[in-house]
């Protein structure tokens, strides 16, 4: 039995990185509980568990716990030891792992593209948000070039799947970009990919 049965995932139901943790733990069937917390007013018993005061957060049943998305997920597939969500060959294993590390990169922009938005004009950075925004497409376009009419990243369902549906819905609740239209392949592969139960699971609400 893993380890992570019965955990508790403290998240924010808009975090990224929290869906990508809960998207992880539903398609291995693992069965958790969630805590959403409100991330700009966390509760003050949160520090314990992180003092950066960031999610998700994992709590184990014995009191264990573990922060930051990427080290969840790392310690989650070495726990597990077998997954199919991990690809046979180092060649599609180093593809998964390359674009689950650009899909990150696009929700850390986007977080930080979002928060920038809310400074009032004096202190917002119009190159900043440009920055944040050139990165941004420049993925979603190098990305539409890599999938092609591929169904999956690496042929079958992996991390990078998930990271990659998951940093995609996230830009669509959080920038008016109408990306679906300029690139049809990326929002086809995004539109099958939200039909998995896991995906329903975790659907953030509307900005």
């Amino acid at each position: 039995m893993s380890r992570f049965n019965n955990c508790k995932v403290f998240m924010s139901v808009r975090s990224p990185f929290a869906r990508r943790v809960r998207l992880a733990l539903h398609e291995h069937h693992i069965e958790f509980s969630e805590t959403p917390m409100d991330v700009f007013n966390p509760p003050g018993e949160f520090m314990r568990f992180n003092p950066l005061m960031r999610v998700p957060v994992v709590v184990f049943s014995d009191g264990l716990s573990v922060t930051d998305s990427s080290s969840i997920i790392q310690l989650l597939y070495e726990e597990l030891h077998r997954s199919p969500l991990i690809p046979k060959s180092f060649e599609k294993k180093a593809v998964a792992a390359n674009w689950s590390g650009v899909a990150v990169g696009v929700c850390e922009m986007m977080v930080q593209y979002f928060l920038e938005g809310l400074r009032d004009d004096k202190h917002r950075s119009p190159g900043a948000l440009t920055e944040y925004e050139t990165n941004i497409k420049n993925s979603v376009r190098e990305f539409s070039q890599f999938l092609g009419a591929r169904e999956f990243i690496a042929d079958t369902l992996s991390q990078a799947d998930l990271d990659m549906g998951t940093a995609l819905g996230y830009l669509s609740v959080r920038h008016s970009w109408d990306w679906k239209v300029s690139y049809p392949n990326v929002a086809q592969y995004l539109s099958q990919i939200e039909k998995r139960p896991s995906f329903e699971k975790t659907k953030p609400p509307p900005a």
